[in-house]
């Protein structure tokens, strides 16, 4: 029995052939999409009031289309703010972003008492349109020897633990914790709380109108924790005495004055000194409290 086996060959005329057709083609369609360029675009933008005031807010606005005219909608926009402008192109960072509409145009909105700033509109581009920036804007006087300053009035909300201690801003005592205190200029404020018994805490406050300024304070124990001193014509006097909690600390008297003492702090004495001045011919009266 034999077997028969049958080769079959390509020739390789043809299988030659194949491989040249083949990169023929693959050089035709690099040199056609190499041959294809991004369509360069390019932005305007106007800000609308021309020149607005801290007070006044205001819409940025602009198109964008090719170079040659032609309005592109529905494309992307990036509205961009820096403080240092055009010359520092890394400094500017992104504030918002919009659409165009059909007719290419962009539109942004800033509200009032926004500082001064340099803005700008973007087009980062796509597979057939190239990218695109803006002219800088400056807005409020940004770059120039006199920007424009926010004019209004902030609030101050402070709470204490405990409550119920006094406020005083710029010295001026404006009630007790918790409380808002409102109607202050914009700018630096001296803040100072204090309740009897306790530390008295000072800070400064920076006010400004778009937002509020808020403090919380742990109030710290004072040494003899005074509440207050009172001056009255009742004859009482008491020497080296021991101070309850909550009780009055110290009930002097001398030539008719009387002078009470009231404190929170415990273990503390009193002791009081009397001498006649021989020269106006009155006389002299200390205290001396000391806290064990």
């Amino acid at each position: 029995m034999s077997i028969r086996t049958s080769t079959y060959y390509i020739p390789s005329i043809r299988l030659f052939s194949l491989i040249l057709i083949l990169v023929a083609l693959g050089i035709l369609i690099g040199t056609s999409c190499a041959a294809v360029e991004k369509i360069p675009t390019m932005a305007t933008m106007v800000v609308v009031p021309e020149s607005p005031t801290i007070e006044q807010s205001f819409h940025v606005t602009g198109k964008l289309v090719t170079v040659s005219g032609e309005a592109l909608g529905n494309k992307r926009v990036i509205l961009e703010t820096s403080q240092k402008g055009v010359d520092y192109p890394e400094s500017f960072s992104f504030l918002a972003i919009g659409d165009t509409s059909k007719e290419g145009v962009f539109e942004f909105f800033r509200p009032k008492n926004t500082l001064p700033e340099f803005l700008r509109v973007s087009f980062s581009g796509n597979t057939e349109y190239g990218a695109a920036t803006s002219p800088v804007v400056s807005v409020r006087g940004a770059g120039t020897s006199s920007p424009q300053r926010r004019i209004g009035t902030g609030t101050i909300t402070v709470s204490t633990n405990p409550a119920g201690a006094d406020m005083y801003v710029d010295n001026i005592y404006r009630g007790i914790t918790p409380g808002m205190i409102g109607g202050l200029a914009e700018g630096a404020h001296s803040l100072e709380v204090g309740k009897a018994g306790y530390q008295n805490e000072t800070m400064e406050a920076y006010v400004t109108p778009e937002r509020g300024c808020y403090f919380s304070i742990t109030l710290n124990p004072g040494g003899l924790g005074l509440t207050q001193t009172n001056f009255s014509s009742i004859l009482s006097y008491r020497e080296n005495v021991s101070v309850p909690l909550g009780d009055p600390d110290f009930i002097a008297d001398f030539n008719g004055i009387s002078m009470t003492l009231y404190g929170n702090a415990p273990n503390v004495s009193v002791t009081t000194m009397e001498s006649d001045d021989a020269v106006t011919g009155g006389h002299d009266y200390m205290v001396i409290m000391t806290d064990h």
